[in-house]
């Protein structure tokens, strides 16, 4: 597999100008397979395109993976968590370090970061676990999102980056990253809390299809303590009302 394929698989999405950065020949090497899809100067993995959403958030994603792609040990793209889904999960070849990516475009509100915020510290406290955040956006923007994570009290440590760090990749020395402390737990849990969901009568569902199965009428029944965390099951709601049906009058 060449280096921009194996880019390409491992991120979903490469730019025409992230794609000459790898090789100058890639982009026409890419349209002439018919492999991939085309859309707004990108080339698009079709097991990833999600109709092409997000893209600037996707660029970013991207940019980060090319510029840490020499010292890479381990990527997986969208990894789930108990209820957190972080863009990636990657480790580097010289960092004892496992770090969850948030790459952040300034769409998402306040409200939306400490809800992502409190599934972290609800769902994370591996020593080896770093929340790894990168920021598109003015300094305001960055010091916003200090702010909210240190108010977090996260029990991971945690790294801000601006996302003009990732411009200079042969400049990137991940070991002069600020890294900053977690929170000690006040009472530290005896196992890592895992959250499962599980829909009766069908199976196990992953977090992010709850909503869609409670908009069809389900709801969340009861809680089963199983090994490592819960399992949450939803049944289908049963009216509480039904239809009175008047008898007939009996002939005398």
């Amino acid at each position: 597999m060449t280096t921009w394929t194996r880019v390409l698989k491992a991120t979903g999405m490469l730019t025409r100008t992230q794609s000459d950065q790898i090789d100058a020949g890639a982009w026409v090497t890419a349209l002439n397979s018919g492999q991939w899809i085309l859309y707004r100067e990108a080339v698009w993995d079709p097991e990833q395109f999600q109709r092409g959403g997000q893209i600037a958030h996707r660029v970013l994603i991207t940019s980060i993976y090319l510029a840490l792609n020499q010292q890479m040990a381990e990527w997986e793209r969208e990894v789930t968590r108990g209820e957190v889904t972080a863009d990636a999960r990657f480790q580097l070849i010289k960092s004892p370090w496992r770090y969850w990516l948030e790459a952040d475009t300034g769409k998402e509100t306040k409200r939306q970061w400490l809800a992502k915020l409190d599934r972290y510290r609800t769902t994370f406290w591996d020593e080896d676990d770093i929340l790894l955040v990168v920021a598109a956006g003015r300094a305001t923007r960055l010091g916003r999102l200090a702010t909210w994570i240190e108010e977090a009290a996260l029990p991971l440590g945690w790294i801000l980056l601006g996302a003009e760090a990732w411009e200079s990749p042969n400049d990137l020395d991940p070991s002069e990253w600020a890294l900053h402390s977690p929170r000690p737990l006040s009472t530290p849990p005896i196992a890592p809390h895992h959250v499962e969901y599980s829909v009766e009568n069908h199976g196990p569902i992953p977090a992010q299809e709850v909503s869609r199965w409670t908009q069809q009428g389900y709801q969340l029944s009861y809680t089963k303590i199983v090994a490592g965390g819960e399992l949450r099951v939803l049944t289908r709601q049963h009216s509480r009302f039904f239809k009175h049906v008047p008898r007939k009058p009996t002939k005398r």
